[in-house]
């Protein structure tokens, strides 16, 4: 009498062909291997093997994607009991008798089935959000008009993302739950086993009601810039209350160990790069003032109403009207003209268009070393030699770019934007990689300021929401895993 064999699933191949009569001695005297292709494992197989399978063997190769999609996988053993039949039964028939059989499938749990439930959801919301900004799309491609265009997409474009992050939120909401709430078993375990329960960057050196009393000189302080600057122009009290209030601001949100010391230490700090590296640097910086300084004073050769413009706002700081914003011509940051008007009191330039477009010459060249220190960052402190790498290249192919070498020499405030970005993509990358309140502090800093430079700068705030609230997500996925095992 035959026996099935230990594991049926491996050695039995729906592949192999049926017997007329359902017994070994009635089936057709043909080889396996020249009908159906050799038996292997499905789940082994690749993409395009299982492809190739498929147009040799369309139906063979179904069911046998069929049975690795199957819910339950049925030993063959328990449902023919080993018999005469049995050995004289094709495979077909068999598999065909495990198919019949019923399987009653294991329910879902609770807190897998709300699971479920809530990425059926998300898997919607994100359909929706999608929909929206296509919609939002179709209307600034459509009408071309800042009016039609922009005005009346953007909001669709906004809302689909703020559609999109809500339903990422909803489906991550139970492990924030799940995390906020066992936070004091968290601290108190870490207690036990000897670990500090705060970071170093968590430790208050100053008590809270002393912050609170530096919240409230900070507060003062804004409220007496406000009030020297309510005619929108600098004066000589709003001088001192301005820098006195960000300091103050930042005292309250200051990490451990921040003050005049620890700035004097980081300035002692401060080296120049390795040997080879700064020699690159400088060729590198040869390069870039070559392509931006060549024939600066004939190209471009003639001015637009935007230098215009821009020279007349310098030359208003200099005749005694120093304005924080300056609401002509559409409105600008007043960086630019401050500098403007600083360097044209430099022998031998003046307020003239070549002094416009030396000015923005010599941001393009402060662009290019901070470039370099955003490569290194981006790559992270663990390997410092690919981000030195990195970081050169990436400062190399700028300062021979054209869109750069335009910027530098174009004699507009555009170029203040590649300097801003990169110093915030510097910090927030440490804020991110760190989590420490130094870096989100220095993060702000360069935000506050670079919207003093140029108004593509505004959009930058929305780049920190984005970063920190996918990091957040990325953060909660991670700590799910981690809680569940995988």
């Amino acid at each position: 009498m035959g026996m099935l064999p230990d594991n049926p699933e491996a050695e039995i191949d729906p592949s192999l062909p049926e017997a007329e009569g359902g017994g070994e001695a009635d089936a057709p005297d043909v080889s396996p291997a020249e009908n159906s292709p050799p038996v292997v494992n499905f789940e082994d197989l690749t993409l395009a093997q299982a492809i190739g399978r498929l147009f040799k063997a369309p139906g063979q190769t179904l069911d046998q994607l069929r049975d690795v999609l199957s819910p339950a996988p049925v030993e063959l053993k328990s449902l023919v009991r080993p018999s005469a039949s049995v050995s004289s039964a094709s495979p077909r028939q068999l598999l065909s008798a495990a198919r019949a059989k019923t399987v009653t499938a294991v329910p879902l749990s609770p807190e897998a089935l709300a699971l479920r439930q809530r990425e059926a959801l998300q898997f919607g919301v994100r359909l929706m959000a999608l929909l929206v900004a296509f919609y939002g799309s179709s209307i600034m491609v459509s009408e071309r008009t800042e009016y039609f265009g922009l005005n009346g997409g953007l909001p669709f474009l906004f809302a689909g993302f703020v559609i999109w992050i809500v339903g990422d939120n909803y489906v991550s909401w139970p492990a924030l739950r799940g995390w906020w709430s066992n936070r004091d078993s968290r601290e108190e375990s870490k207690a036990k086993n000897g670990l500090s329960v705060h970071t170093d960057d968590a430790v208050y050196d100053v008590s809270l009601e002393r912050r609170l009393i530096i919240a409230g000189a900070a507060t003062f302080f804004s409220l007496l810039t406000l009030y020297f600057t309510q005619e929108n122009k600098f004066t000589i009290p709003s001088l001192v209350t301005w820098p006195v209030s960000v300091g103050l601001w930042v005292a309250v949100f200051a990490p451990i160990g921040w003050g005049w010391r620890a700035i004097k230490n980081a300035v002692r700090s401060i080296r120049l790069p390795g040997r080879w590296t700064l020699i690159i640097l400088i060729v590198i910086m040869l390069v870039a003032a070559l392509f931006r300084l060549y024939s600066l004073n004939t190209i471009p050769s003639e001015m637009t109403s935007d230098h215009v413009e821009k020279i007349l706002d310098a030359q208003r700081i200099l005749d005694g009207n120093p304005q924080v914003f300056f609401p002509n011509n559409g409105g600008r940051e007043a960086i630019q003209f401050y500098l403007m008007a600083i360097i044209s009191l430099v022998p031998g330039l003046g307020m003239n268009f070549f002094t416009l477009k030396f000015l923005t010459v010599l941001e393009g060249l402060v662009s290019i070393p901070v470039l370099w220190w955003m490569g290194r960052e981006m790559i992270g402190e663990d390997e410092p030699e690919l981000g030195n790498a990195v970081g050169l290249a990436l400062a190399a192919l700028v300062a021979a770019s054209y869109w750069h070498v335009m910027l530098s020499r174009l004699g507009l405030r555009i170029v203040l934007t590649v300097i801003v970005t990169g110093l915030l993509i510097i910090y927030f990358s440490r804020a991110l990689r760190r989590n420490r309140r130094a870096d989100f502090i220095k993060t702000g800093l360069v935000l506050g300021i670079g919207v003093y430079a140029y108004q593509a700068v505004r959009m930058l705030p929305v780049v920190v929401v984005v970063g920190v609230v996918l990091a957040v997500i990325f953060g909660l996925f991670r700590r799910r895993a981690h809680w569940s095992g995988t």
